[in-house]
C-alpha cells in the first residue's frame, strides 16, 4: 500500500515472507511501514495498515507479524492496531515481537 500527495510518495506499508527477524513461518507475512516524518500523526499509517489488513484477509492470511525496537514510539501504534507483544527479546535494549490475528 502506498500513500501519495501531489504525486509524491509520503508513506508505504507492505508485507513479505522472508527469513527476517520477525519471521514466524511461511504462512505469516512480516509487516513493515514507513511514513515520511513530516506526515506522521495524521492517520496515514492507520489507513494504510487497515487497507493492508483487508488485502491480507482477502488473500487467506490468518495473521501478520513484526519486530520493533522497544524504545520505538511505533510500539503504541502497533498495539492500537491489535498487535500484542508475544515475545520480549534482549532485555531493555532489545526488540518486541508482535503478532496480529486477522480473523
Amino acid at each position: 500500500m502506498v500513500a501519495e500527495q501531489n504525486g509524491q510518495v509520503i508513506g508505504a506499508a507492505w508485507t513479505r515472507v522472508i527469513p527476517a527477524y520477525g519471521h514466524i513461518d511461511n504462512d505469516t507475512p512480516e509487516l513493515a511501514i514507513s511514513i515520511a516524518p513530516e506526515f506522521r500523526g495524521f492517520g496515514i499509517g492507520t489507513k494504510l495498515m487497515k487497507r493492508l489488513f483487508e488485502v491480507l484477509r482477502n488473500n487467506g492470511y490468518e495473521q501478520t507479524s513484526l519486530s520493533v525496537q522497544k524504545d520505538n514510539p511505533a510500539v503504541r501504534f502497533y498495539q492500537r492496531l491489535g498487535y500484542p507483544i508475544v515475545r520480549d527479546d534482549q532485555g531493555e535494549q532489545g526488540d518486541y515481537f508482535m503478532v496480529k490475528k486477522l480473523r
